[in-house]
């Protein structure tokens, strides 16, 4: 996987830089023009796409020991992953030698994870066990299952340049489902005074589904391929330079706030999904060049303050940089 150019990783010293604090001081932040992009939207134009045949296989294994109550979300979250990174095949199978992802119920009380599928360490498996009793199957589900792909805490994601490390994306995400919530199923964790302060913001909101950053991450993870059955056949636009797949996957693209497209990536112009986002693109990499960048609602930003769009309660009255609005000259990027 390689970044768009080498000197956008110079331009950051760590992957934790001010906005990055910002984010934890406000739950909807925005830039102002002294802010930079965040790495994560600088080097997320990297994969070059697959064919269905390279979609990555990943079988699961459901044991007759989980409580009958959580089938119906481990089935849908299978499904949120599949339609979120077209690159992988989550599917379950009978047969538990031939599993990468087990899965165990529990009689102790919280949900777990051991080992991933992306360490030879632990032979690329992984066992999750979750409780007969738990205050959000739906959340733990998708939650439990990144964890095993590999979405860890721990982790990095490497480039040619530098590696953007997988704790630091969560923590510049306060609408990610890795967010940990506290609960009396779970057991206290130890966090920072700014860590502390965000997860008090966030509670009283129940995430119970990727945020675009989630499907940004896991698809720089597990490069997107073609395939029929998700309707995933992305094609470069004449009129924008963007790859656009046309699916209806578009409904929370600018999360917090109310969806800005008409539900489709694409297809020919205006905000793409994240999936899409992670290709290959000269575009993009002039776009950088200009000091503009794809927010997480797949719009194009440039950070300044150019005064607040009336239909937008929330908005500010800047660019970006994650989602919003986009300034005159930036909307025309997408919407000529």
């Amino acid at each position: 996987c390689v970044p768009p150019l080498a000197h956008y990783f110079a331009e950051v010293k760590s992957p934790r830089n001010e906005q990055m604090d910002a984010f934890e001081d406000d739950p909807h932040p925005r830039s102002d023009s002294r802010r930079s992009a965040p790495l994560i939207y600088k080097c997320q134009s990297c994969n070059e796409l697959g064919d269905e045949c390279h979609r990555l296989a990943v079988p699961i294994y459901i044991d007759a020991s989980v409580h009958g109550s959580w089938k119906a979300h481990l089935d849908n979250a299978v499904s949120a992953i599949n339609r979120a990174a077209p690159g992988l095949n989550l599917h379950v199978v009978s047969d538990e030698k031939s599993s990468n992802i087990r899965i165990y119920g529990t009689s102790e009380n919280g949900v777990s994870t051991k080992g991933n599928f992306l360490s030879f360490k632990h032979r690329n498996q992984a066992e999750i066990y979750l409780c007969h009793n738990n205050r959000n199957m739906k959340r733990s589900s998708v939650h439990e299952l990144l964890h095993a792909l590999g979405y860890n805490m721990d982790c990095d994601i490497d480039f040619q340049f530098g590696q953007l490390k997988i704790s630091e994306l969560v923590r510049f995400d306060p609408h990610s489902i890795m967010l940990y919530c506290e609960s009396a199923s779970e057991e206290p964790v130890q966090r920072s005074k700014s860590e502390a302060a965000k997860l008090s913001k966030a509670k009283g909101r129940d995430i119970e589904e990727m945020s675009e950053v989630d499907k940004l991450v896991l698809n720089l993870i597990y490069r997107p391929c073609r395939c029929k059955s998700l309707d995933y056949n992305p094609h470069r636009s004449s009129v924008t330079g963007m790859w656009y797949c046309g699916r209806r996957v578009m409904d929370r693209h600018n999360h917090p706030s109310h969806d800005l497209t008409d539900g489709r990536c694409g297809p020919n112009n205006s905000a793409n999904c994240p999936a899409c986002r992670t290709l290959s693109n000269s575009r993009v990499r002039q776009l950088l060049d200009e000091g503009k960048w794809q927010g997480w609602s797949g719009l194009v930003y440039c950070g300044r303050r150019f005064g607040k769009v009336l239909v937008e309660l929330r908005h500010d009255g800047y660019c970006g940089p994650n989602n919003g609005p986009s300034c005159p000259e930036c909307k025309k990027i997408l919407i000529p």
